[in-house]
């Protein structure tokens, strides 16, 4: 009889240890941030991608929320922090001091909720911006809702691009939005292909230094983006599909527990009920 148990208990831990395995992010990303595990200190959003540094509080920083995310369609429906960006000016960022972006190919993941038309009744409601610290447009990406005309939009090194036509972000509502450069650019929502877009090109040199969240660039933090941001990654390379999709599960199975503590739990109940 222990010796069946025994057997079932190395089962059903190996089990645990591929499941474990499936529900981590891809890694390699440049770009990490994620606002329910961040080590800096109130006025920093640190990089947890290998790129390294942190983002400063362009002005004053955007504020620690914790409250509901709920995503039906990708089954997240959660309790957990993010950063609301409640007025103008109130941006996360580095201009060169710490941060650099060598990108050729790239994807780009957005976990984001708009809360209201753009503060000070700006038209553009910005949401990023990364580009060198010269901008002429090249090897620049910026991403706004353009209020005038109900859009959301994106600027790919001088291509500009409508990444949802006659729909922005819709208010009170988070969004999982993941872009993977090239010609074309596909906009996935929610896991799936939504759009294939012209993409711009882009190279290694320069490389981007000014990286701005909640508007497009530090000279336009009056327009800041009227929302929240859960999550900002960026990969230096094109993610397929299905990697895409192990990231959203990843993020929604998070618990904040180290891997190896979960094992430790689960190895000490098996032996127990020997």
């Amino acid at each position: 009889m222990k010796k069946a148990v025994s057997i079932l208990g190395v089962l059903f831990l190996l089990t645990t240890i591929c499941t474990i395995a499936l529900a981590e992010p891809i890694p390699g990303a440049v770009l990490y941030l994620d606002a329910r595990d961040n080590p800096a200190h109130d006025d920093a959003w640190t990089n947890l991608g290998t790129a390294g540094g942190e983002l400063s509080g362009a002005g004053k920083p955007p504020v620690l929320e914790e409250g509901p995310i709920v995503i039906p369609d990708l089954g997240i429906d959660t309790i957990t922090k993010f950063y609301t960006h409640k007025k103008a000016g109130q941006c996360w960022g580095d201009q060169g001091d710490n941060l650099k972006l060598f990108l050729e190919d790239w994807t780009i993941d957005l976990l984001i909720r708009m809360n209201g038309d753009s503060h000070q009744n700006s038209p553009r409601n910005q949401l990023v911006g990364f580009q060198p610290k010269k901008l002429k447009g090249e090897n620049a990406i910026r991403i706004a809702f353009w209020g005038d005309v109900g859009e959301l939009v994106g600027q790919f090194s001088n291509v500009t691009a409508t990444l949802r036509p006659n729909k922005g972000l819709e208010e009170g509502v988070w969004t999982w939005m993941t872009l993977v450069s090239g010609d074309p650019m596909k906009i996935y929502h929610e896991g799936r292909i939504r759009n294939t877009l012209p993409g711009g090109k882009f190279n290694k040199e320069p490389p981007i230094e000014v990286v701005i969240i909640g508007a497009n660039s530090y000279g336009e933090r009056d327009q800041t983006f009227n929302g929240s941001v859960a999550l900002v990654r960026i990969y230096d390379r094109k993610l397929k599909t299905a990697e895409i999709k192990q990231n959203i599960t990843a993020w929604t199975e998070w618990r904040g527990v180290d891997p190896t503590s979960k094992l430790s739990t689960t190895w000490g109940n098996i032996k127990r009920e020997k």
